[in-house]
């Protein structure tokens, strides 16, 4: 396979901005293909959504309703073909976004699309995890469980292990370090090997139909009824197998699954202890694929885009805490652990992955408290925290931070700006002290700390001292 076959239907790489010119590339593009496929939308803008290395997703901005259309530079998108089978089967599923059209054009090339209406909601991404505990989401899950699906798990299962391996990609395979070939085949044939050993076909054909991938993105809602978009990979099998994805995915650990268990329990009158004992099945083989999947999207990124994807790049990181967790709980292959967490490090950690930088004063919460002090006048200046210095420690799931620093004053307050890989920035404050500990910290990589004095007493804040500090695999 050669880099055009790994990216044949891809139609941008990677473009985040709102398109509105008309002599736009893309807004030429989507143009062409709403007009051979006769859906006259009158749109006002672009906004590149995402995609994966198949296709690309726009949402059209319209007077009042949007759209979501997916575009793929192949004729023969399995991931687009997929989706809209699935759109056309359960047409009149309330658990979807409302299918309106799709095909293969020709405008010149042949060109897969398909066409939904944007659900008026938000993606979980707004809000915390204890939102899906509620039986409202339990009875939208049990609504989508009922679609129509034609692929088995033990086929999602099987093309998993052939699709997510270097055999099939010899141009990958090509531009890795030929040192490293090796290592990488051994992991990916010890996972497949491991998963192999652990899969009983009968076990998983049970259930109804799964999503197959339920995270942040892919669950919408209103505020009480939930829908899920991206159904290119659903499968029927048992119900528990989506709960253990979602659980990977939002990075549950044991306390939450038996909390999310009881409510299932609860809800559907299903013996506790038998939900239990099957979810101690389902999950070590959805550890498993995940595992591999992951292991490739690393490859992918590291290899072909060098980390230039930040969002992508931090969101396989996140995600293999919560696999090395369950790894180790459930106790399967233990033995690669700390060799992938080394080859997602390489990843988190490149010097370019993260370019941090000290957000805008304006983001500063003790500002905001001080904006309608705005008239009073500012004299002078305080000296910012020398001798910064870091340290890290690990203790159970967690780490903490420890901060110390000289230069203590008078009635001195200090800001401390914590930015970790995915630049997500918090402040903590403290006063007359020259030490302070960040606790709960989750993840490795790259992070940003900076501390600097403020007042409140009409004296402007010091300069930050700041300092990028690599919190690496323990």
């Amino acid at each position: 396979m050669n880099m055009k076959e790994l990216l044949a239907g891809r139609a941008v790489l990677s473009l985040k901005d709102e398109i509105t010119d008309e002599k736009n590339l893309i807004h030429e593009l989507v143009s062409e293909v709403l007009k051979a496929s006769k859906n006259l939308i009158n749109f006002s803008s672009i906004f590149p959504i995402g995609g994966n290395e198949n296709f690309d997703s726009y949402e059209l901005k319209c007077s009042g309703i949007s759209y979501i259309l997916k575009i793929s530079l192949e004729k023969d998108c399995e991931d687009i073909l997929n989706e809209a089978n699935f759109h056309k089967k359960n047409i009149a599923s309330e658990s979807i976004p409302k299918y309106i059209d799709s095909g293969v054009l020709d405008i010149g090339d042949k060109i897969t699309f398909l066409l939904l209406k944007k659900e008026e909601g938000f993606m979980l991404t707004d809000f915390d995890n204890e939102y899906i505990f509620s039986e409202d989401f339990l009875y939208s899950l049990f609504v989508f469980s009922a679609c129509k699906t034609e692929k088995t798990f033990d086929e999602y299962f099987n093309e998993c292990l052939k699709k997510h391996s270097l055999d099939n990609y010899d141009f990958l395979k090509n531009n890795i370090n030929p040192e490293r070939v090796s290592e990488y085949e051994f992991l990916f044939l010890t996972i497949r090997d491991s998963v192999l050993k652990i899969y009983d076909k009968e076990t998983f054909e049970r259930g109804g139909t799964c999503h197959g991938d339920l995270n942040r993105k892919t669950i919408i809602t209103n505020g009480k009824y939930f829908k899920f978009n991206d159904c290119s990979n659903c499968f029927e099998g048992a119900n528990l197998i989506d709960l253990c994805f979602l659980f990977l995915n939002l990075s549950f650990k044991e306390e939450d699954v038996d909390r999310f268990l009881d409510l299932c329990s609860l809800h559907f009158n299903v013996d506790k202890e038998s939900l239990l004992k099957d979810f101690y099945v389902t999950m070590p083989v959805v550890v498993h694929l995940r595992c591999l999947h992951l292991f490739y999207k690393t490859l992918i990124e590291y290899e072909i885009f060098l980390n230039e994807r930040e969002d992508i790049c931090f969101e396989i990181c996140s995600l293999f805490i919560s696999v090395f967790y369950w790894c180790e709980k459930l106790n399967v292959i233990k033995d690669i652990i700390k060799p992938m967490q080394s080859i997602i490090f390489e990843l988190s950690s490149s010097t370019d992955n993260y370019p941090h930088e000290i957000p805008d004063l304006i983001n500063e919460p003790h500002k905001k408290e001080l904006a309608s002090n705005s008239s009073n006048e500012v004299s002078g200046k305080l000296i910012a925290p020398k001798s910064l210095s870091l340290s890290y420690t690990k203790d159970g799931e967690f780490g903490s931070l420890s901060l110390s620093w000289d230069n203590i004053e008078s009635d001195n307050e200090y800001c401390i700006l914590f930015q970790k890989p995915n630049l997500e920035t918090l402040y903590y404050y403290t006063k007359n002290k020259n030490q302070y500990t960040i606790k709960d910290i989750d993840f490795f990589g790259s992070c940003l700390v900076a501390i600097k004095a403020i007042s409140r007493i009409g004296i402007q804040d010091s300069e930050y001292n700041k300092s990028t500090f690599i919190i690496e695999p323990s």
